[in-house]
């Protein structure tokens, strides 16, 4: 990898991540909103409504989204990658308008079908509406994307948030719409940002389609179904037994504790993912990219433990101060899914062979075979441990998938990973977080200082141990110091 291209990825990473964070500051601002507006159970509702929705999505998108990395850069020609973009907007528009339709003509049945009452059947109304005007942003933020527009992409992000913001607060708070305040507000949001990225996208690809470029990315895609699937039941599936076996206050509650997993994944993985993804395509060609490969994985295992132990840390501290006390149980699950967050982080980024070498077979079979330990695990773990069961059931089925996943990427095109160092910064974090669950206190202040003092002691203890060169140490004290410049630290390396 070149030194250049390590410079532009690390640039393009940077101002993704900046716009990552803006964007789950911005969101994660609605939270005390929603948590002391709405009761356990609305926020249940909002959670359920939103999981059904994606799983509708995983079988109307037919896997396009992957597909479009894929086709893209098989074409070198302006023209070419146009087409596929194009194509693929216009499908996927066409199957989301269907979709959307249906739901919104059989409400009252899906209403039963999720909460076992017709109670809700306008709420599913309004959220099919927003299920399509989903269509006008996906592909369009998937193509800022691919022509390495990141500033365009945080733009738009921050925008896209700030409106949708100010609406939940009007809607919500002010105007007491409750569940369809959120929901308005998100069509409302959708409506006015997905015109602008329609406009954007025809006017820089246009309007053609290509019947046989469709069928082949249909069956590239097809595959991915399964496994996308599978993916949302590892994910999601657990509310869906919390609701049957514990209620809709607890699905509430975890849901909350749940989001923290988001934070990390957002903060830290969505930003190089976004531009590590398709970027090490072009790159596996290069003779360095098994050893910036390697560090990558080292440096981004480095930032997530660092977050993870930090969010869990912090948590209690957090829903204190921005929830009503009937929120406050969830930070218990925090650490476990902080956890299984960073096993995710591992699949994401050590599944290369299997994409690279087009046997997408692997991942569908490995996700639907996790899939299915963790229904298992659901049956068995939720009824007599609530929450906590259902959190360490994600966690024991993020680790099945990972090992399988492991096992045939490697297969298909090997790479060196360094699990040396990365368990013993693991093993760090472990000790760190057992020793500060003997420091509980109720006092919020005393708790930020007793946390201040685990999260430095970690760093110390990381620092001293070696795992890091001199120049290394060096990035260390930087990232410290300016949190921004942490993913381009881990791109370059």
């Amino acid at each position: 990898m070149a030194s250049s291209d390590i410079k532009k990825t690390a640039i393009y990473a940077s101002i993704y991540a900046v716009g990552a964070i803006l964007n789950k500051i911005v969101s994660f601002l609605m939270l005390p909103i929603y948590t002391r507006v709405l009761s356990t159970g609305d926020y249940g509702v909002l959670e359920l409504l939103t999981m059904s929705m994606d799983v509708v999505a995983i079988f109307v998108g037919v896997g396009l989204s992957s597909a479009v990395y894929r086709f893209y850069y098989k074409f070198n020609a302006a023209k070419d990658r146009n087409l596929v973009i194009s194509t693929v907007f216009i499908l996927l528009t066409g199957l989301y308008f269907f979709a959307s339709l249906l739901i919104f003509i059989l409400d009252e049945q899906i209403s039963f079908l999720i909460f076992g009452c017709l109670n809700f059947s306008y709420h599913v109304k309004l959220i099919s509406l927003c299920f399509f005007f989903q269509a006008f942003l996906e592909i369009p933020f998937i193509f800022l994307k691919t022509i390495q527009s990141p500033v365009h992409f945080v733009i738009i992000n921050v925008f896209k948030l700030i409106l949708q913001l100010s609406l939940n607060i009007y809607l919500v708070v002010f105007s007491n719409l409750g569940i369809v305040g959120v929901l308005y507000s998100t069509l409302i949001t959708e409506i006015c940002v997905g015109g602008w990225l329609v406009f954007f996208t025809y006017r820089s690809v246009g309007s053609i389609f290509s019947p046989a470029l469709a069928k082949r990315m249909l069956m590239f895609g097809a595959p991915l179904v399964v496994a996308n699937l599978c993916d949302f039941v590892l994910t999601f599936s657990d509310r869906y037994f919390l609701r049957i076996y514990q209620g809709l206050d607890e699905v509430g509650i975890y849901s909350l504790g749940y989001k923290l997993g988001f934070v990390l994944w957002i903060l830290i993985m969505e930003p190089i993912l976004s531009i590590w993804l398709p970027q090490r395509f072009e790159l596996a060609r290069d003779k360095s990219f098994f050893e910036t490969n390697k560090k990558v994985f080292f440096y981004v295992n480095f930032l997530l433990i660092l977050v993870a132990l930090g969010i869990s840390l912090f948590s209690k501290d957090l829903f204190r101060v921005m929830s009503s006390k009937e929120f406050w149980r969830a930070s218990d699950v925090v650490p476990l899914i902080m956890l299984a967050y960073i096993v995710q982080a591992w699949t994401a980024l050590c599944n290369f062979g299997i994409f690279y070498s087009g046997k997408t077979k692997y991942r569908a079979i490995g996700t639907g075979f996790s899939a299915i330990i963790m229904v298992v695990f659901c049956f068995i773990l939720i009824p007599p441990m609530g929450m906590y069961g259902a959190a360490l059931a994600t966690l024991l089925s993020f680790i099945i998938r990972f090992l399988y996943t492991y096992y045939y990427a490697q297969r298909e095109y090997f790479l060196n990973y360094d699990w040396r160092k990365i368990s013993i910064v693991l093993l760090a974090s472990f000790f760190i977080f057992a020793a500060s669950l003997f420091c509980n206190t109720d006092s919020i202040p005393i708790s930020i200082i007793y946390n201040l003092f685990f999260i430095s002691s970690f760093l110390i203890v990381c620092f001293s141990l070696p795992i890091f060169s001199n120049t290394e140490k060096k990035y260390l004290i930087r990232m410290i110091v300016s949190p921004f410049s942490s993913i381009k630290l881990v791109i370059k390396g």
